[in-house]
């Protein structure tokens, strides 16, 4: 599994460290033209984001995934077709001064049946959250014309995992 790290170095170093694990898919499928595209969680400011969201007490990570994707996607994670694919340790400021330490880890994985309903956090409805299929390179293009970070902080983390996916593939 690729290990990937991201630090902002936006924090006071002598901070106390807020640790946070979040477990994201990773769902691809092929579009009519062949392309690759994967599912997507687009935002009201125009980035792109992988599903998923932090662990919850006593949740393994695949629970975290199967929970996550069908909260954001409304589509259900088939059964043992979790793969481990990458994982992000990322450190920036947190709120207000702290430290955020957030482990990421990305599951390639599939989806069963049609796609049911969003079971989104208020924040995610604050933030307008819509699934959509997207090629790697599409996604990677528009995250990186956006300028402005401050209320999207994950932009730089999912940038990485979608630049490496399409490095990958190239392979």
């Amino acid at each position: 599994m690729k290990e990937m790290t991201i630090d902002l170095q936006n924090y006071k170093k002598d901070g106390s460290i807020f640790h946070r694990t979040a477990v994201r898919g990773v769902i691809s499928r092929k579009n009519t033209s062949g392309q690759i595209e994967l599912l997507m969680i687009h935002g009201k400011y125009g980035d792109y984001k992988f599903p998923g969201g932090g662990q919850e007490q006593n949740e393994t990570n695949i629970d975290t995934l199967c929970r996550e994707v069908k909260e954001e996607t409304g589509f259900s994670v088939k059964k043992n077709s979790e793969k481990e694919f990458c994982y992000v340790l990322e450190r920036r400021k947190g709120n207000p001064d702290d430290i955020m330490e957030m482990e990421n880890f990305y599951y390639q994985c599939e989806t069963t049946g049609l796609q049911g309903d969003q079971n989104l956090d208020q924040y995610e409805k604050d933030y307008q959250y819509k699934t959509i299929w997207i090629t790697p390179k599409e996604a990677v293009a528009k995250n990186k014309s956006i300028s402005n970070f401050d209320n999207i902080p994950w932009i730089k983390r999912e940038t990485l995992v979608l630049s490496y996916i399409i490095s990958d593939s190239n392979k």
